[in-house]
């Protein structure tokens, strides 16, 4: 698996060609890297701004950065929506990527996931289980049975998580109960867990722009959440994109919360598109989470702004996956 390299940052405010030196970041705090050399690396002329394009990551080879185990993944359902599945999972491997997930297991033909799998040596990062609410007690027996067959193909694709969904808020309930509920079926669900060796993405999203009525929208909420719960095999899946809708201060949640994170998702907001689109600083935000020496994978749950593969390979450049 390649792996996303760290040292993300600014080069300076502007490139060789105006005449001065950019400050790169390094595993020696404070070293200076030298932007002519940088555009050197990258092969012509450019300026600030087309290193930036370029991840800021073409330099690696002077030495600046440092490797870490972070591994993107494409979201096949967002970035290539009814396409074919074979064709997706070429064009996610001709664009450098080795990682894929998808939203729901039910509805696709798992036998063309796992050939493409198997044919182009990639691996899956995630994929959603059977959606049964955890908010209301009366269906935990029906959340633990999708849970257990939703398991049972994990291990089938050799997959090694599964997002869960909450469901949405109860109407004349309260959220104290909402809550008692969520914990009581997430640590039943641990068992299951723990004998397969598989883990639970508990995923919190925006209720303002897409997920109105959602019952888990706040990250604090499930950082509490998994804190009860308190077994290694169920964590978080950090959204960027609905955190930045919900609340921001995004490097500081993560930076605080890394050991309860098991899997990121990404896209720019508005609009949720590529990640260099809007107003999100991503190149702050992955090097915030490459400095904490995540393991995981970094998934991108973008819809494309234009051409998909030019999207592909300007989100490779900025993830750092070099071929």
């Amino acid at each position: 698996m390649m792996p996303i390299l760290s040292g993300l940052g600014a080069l300076g405010k502007r490139s060789e060609r105006f005449g001065q030196k950019g400050v790169g970041f390094s595993r020696r705090r404070n070293q200076e890297v030298d932007t002519h050399k940088a555009h050197v690396s990258i092969g012509g002329d450019c300026d600030f701004m087309e290193v930036w394009y370029y991840g800021c990551l073409r330099i690696a080879s002077l030495g600046a950065f440092r490797e870490v185990n972070m591994k993107a993944s494409v979201c096949i359902d967002s970035v290539f929506r009814a396409r074919d599945i074979a064709e997706s999972l070429g064009v996610v491997k001709n664009a450098g990527f080795e990682a894929f997930e998808f939203w729901s297991w039910g509805d696709r033909d798992l036998g063309a996931i796992r050939k493409g799998r198997a044919d182009l040596g990639l691996e899956i990062a995630t994929f959603g289980a059977e959606r049964h609410s955890l908010v209301d007690a009366a269906e935990r027996d029906r959340f633990l049975k999708g849970l257990e067959a939703s398991i049972e193909v994990a291990q089938g694709l050799s997959c090694p998580s599964l997002i869960c969904l909450t469901g949405d808020e109860m109407e004349g309930i309260s959220r104290d109960r909402q809550h008692t509920s969520l914990v009581a079926g997430l640590r039943a669900a641990v068992p299951l867990l723990e004998n397969a060796r598989v883990t639970l993405l508990l995923e919190p999203l925006n209720t303002l722009v897409d997920h109105k009525g959602y019952y888990l929208y706040s990250s604090r909420e499930a950082f509490e959440t998994i804190s009860e719960v308190d077994s290694p095999y169920v964590k978080i899946l950090y959204d960027i994109y609905h955190h930045q809708i919900m609340e921001g201060n995004l490097i500081q949640t993560i930076t605080e919360n890394i050991h309860a994170i098991g899997h990121f998702h990404a896209a720019g907001n508005p609009g949720r598109h590529e990640l260099n689109i809007g107003e999100i600083n991503y190149t702050n935000v992955l090097r915030a989470i490459c400095e904490l020496d995540y393991d995981g994978y970094f998934g991108l749950e973008y819809f494309p702004s234009g051409d998909v593969g030019e999207g592909l390979s300007a989100m490779r450049e900025l993830c750092g996956i070099l071929g």
